[in-house]
């Protein structure tokens, strides 16, 4: 899950166990956090039936694929 904070900055969250990706992002750039939580291994991938993205950090990422 991401959540916006405020008006610039992202927090990512592991669907599956509320890992928080260790960093904020700001200016705006929701690209930058998807990229900087692919480079650290975790996987964003999109649920079909209910059209949403889910995000799992590398530890729940092993049960997931």
């Amino acid at each position: 899950m991401i959540n916006k904070l405020g008006f610039t900055d992202y927090e990512m969250y592991c669907d599956e166990c509320n890992t928080v990706l260790d960093n904020y992002y700001c200016n705006d750039d929701f690209q930058e956090i998807i990229q900087r939580a692919k480079s650290e291994g975790w996987l964003i991938k999109k649920d079909k039936t209910r059209g949403e993205w889910n995000h799992y950090c590398p530890d729940c990422r092993e049960e997931i694929v």
